[in-house]
């Protein structure tokens, strides 16, 4: 009998997104990897936009070496749109996978294979999450502007102006020199019910400028 397959599950949430928490999608695609005969390997989560940049992701980054190692394997994420909300970003992604010798398969099964029909299937996908992305900018930035017609400032307190928050910050900054990556960080000041002020965990982004401005304040 041959060796399962290896899989490297990829999960991500965004922020600015309600649905398919990193709960729903490991279910998701440890279901589809029993019924396929796939062994996770590795799970790796980020807490990020589907447009941020490929080297900013530092769990998808993690998935790319393990799949190295492994000399290939499948990196496997719940849809399309987890991989990224970006066409161009998701085409490289592709890239990147086919080079380390692996392929990329989702837990709803759409357009698997290398077929013409299949790789059009993907492309039409990922226009669709990008499109999707920029509705949902486009309703906040609406909402946005609603408030500010109604007299609601916006934007004017800056972070770090708490006591709480300057304690999230020492955390960070303590988390961050000790070594661990963004990711980890956020991952545990969620863990220590250290959240933003949306009440989710940090976005690798915010947590990047956060530090950043405190080792730049602990400079001058």
């Amino acid at each position: 009998m041959n060796a399962p397959q290896a899989a490297v599950a990829y999960l991500r949430v965004s922020t600015d997104e309600q649905h398919l928490g990193p709960e729903a999608q490991l279910a998701a695609v440890r279901a589809f990897a029993q019924a396929r005969g796939l062994e996770i390997a590795a799970v790796c989560v980020d807490h990020v936009s589907g447009a941020a940049p490929l080297e900013e992701r530092d769990g998808l980054m993690d998935a790319l070496r393990v799949l190295e190692e492994l000399g290939g394997g499948v990196l496997l994420a719940a849809k399309r749109d987890r991989l990224a909300r970006d066409t161009m970003l998701a085409a490289m992604l592709e890239r990147q996978v086919e080079k380390l010798g692996g392929t990329i398969l989702t837990a709803d099964g759409a357009a698997e294979g290398n077929s013409p029909e299949a790789v059009l299937m993907r492309r039409v996908l990922d226009a669709f999450s990008e499109y999707e992305r920029a509705m949902i900018r486009a309703r906040t930035r609406a909402a946005m502007r609603a408030l500010q017609a109604r007299g609601v400032k916006l934007g004017n307190q800056h972070y770090g102006e708490t006591a709480e928050e300057r304690a999230i910050i020492a955390a960070a900054v303590e988390l961050r020199s000790s070594g661990r990556t963004l990711e980890q960080v956020s991952v545990e000041l969620a863990a220590r019910g250290m959240l933003a002020r949306s009440g989710k965990p940090f976005g690798i982004s915010t947590l990047h400028n956060i530090i950043k401005r405190a080792f730049e304040r602990a400079a001058a």
